[in-house]
């Protein structure tokens, strides 16, 4: 229900909080095509893994005083002093996917839990369909999004209502090991656990390397 653009923000500047994993960087490559379409100014702030990282970060988001801040998945409660700061100066914090609700600082949230929630049943209803009610499966999270959190146990939930002849385990990584370490966990995975047909993983950018992997 977004009213569309009467008045483009010429020369606004806009801060995106690039976390770190590729699909940050992607939602950031495509930002950098849109700016200047749009007359903005886009700094991209790097806002590494540790919680220091991530507060300093932000800090340099407040500093900035920019006119919004675009945040792909980093939990608001790493963030909760700057998210503050930056509703007192007054600028707008937009937020792709979060468990917090629009509010307190937060002026849109475009993916919410109960959207995970519904991810997570019909990523489910998949397995046991295609599984004929009988799936060994394995979901694959990283423990630094809360909202992955969310989908997985509305998975598990959904899984073990509907099927109770499925089984199910779950596995957390980071999200520094997506493309690196993340395909030899899945192959070790299922060395130990041969009887496990379905690996799920949480979203698209977790399997890069891991069918060649898994192939070899």
């Amino acid at each position: 229900n977004l009213e569309p653009l009467t008045k483009l923000p010429t020369g606004a500047v806009v801060d995106y909080m690039e976390c770190a994993v590729i699909q940050c960087t992607d939602v950031g490559d495509q930002l950098d095509k849109i700016a200047p379409e749009l007359g903005v100014k886009l700094n991209r702030i790097q806002t590494g893994g540790t919680p220091e990282e991530i507060s300093a970060a932000f800090d340099r988001a407040v500093n900035d005083k920019p006119a919004a801040v675009l945040v792909p998945a980093i939990p608001s409660s790493l963030w909760s002093k700057q998210l503050a700061a930056l509703e007192k100066q007054g600028t707008h914090v937009i937020v792709w996917t979060t468990p917090d609700e629009p509010g307190n600082g937060i002026d849109k949230v475009f993916l919410d839990s109960a959207a995970y929630t519904a991810n997570g049943e019909l990523m489910a209803d998949w397995v046991i369909a295609d599984s004929d009610g009988a799936a060994k499966s394995v979901f694959i999270q990283i423990a630094a999004f809360p909202v992955l959190e969310t989908m997985e146990k509305a998975y598990a939930a959904h899984l073990e209502k509907q099927c109770p002849a499925c089984s199910y385990e779950n596995v957390t990584v980071q999200g520094t090991d997506i493309g690196k370490n993340l395909p030899s966990r899945v192959v070790s995975y299922l060395q130990s656990k041969p009887d496990t047909d379905y690996v799920v993983i949480s979203f698209g950018g977790m399997v890069l390397g891991v069918p060649e992997a898994l192939k070899a």
